[in-house]
């Protein structure tokens, strides 16, 4: 249909905070309503694959916290928003 439009909504950009707490690596993010997050991980950046830490989390409107055991060997994180 040439006049007619579908306007979409793009998830918010997010901001991954990562803080040590203990034995702990805490990462928190804010979310929205409609959108779903995983947090993926990588122990080199030269690994093939981003490995999902978790399952997916639906976004609540607030913010949102994983927590990962450290390793002892440095790890990378990112945040997939879907």
């Amino acid at each position: 249909h040439a006049n007619f439009s579908d306007l979409v909504p793009l998830p918010q950009a997010a901001n991954l905070s990562v803080r040590a707490s203990g034995t702990n690596v805490v990462l928190s993010f804010p979310t929205q309503l409609g959108s779903s997050y995983t947090i993926l991980y990588k122990n080199k950046l030269t690994d093939a694959i981003w490995m999902p830490l978790g399952a997916s989390v639906p976004g609540s409107g607030s913010n949102m916290s994983v927590t990962n055991g450290m390793t002892g060997n440095a790890q990378f994180y990112l945040l997939e928003v879907q």
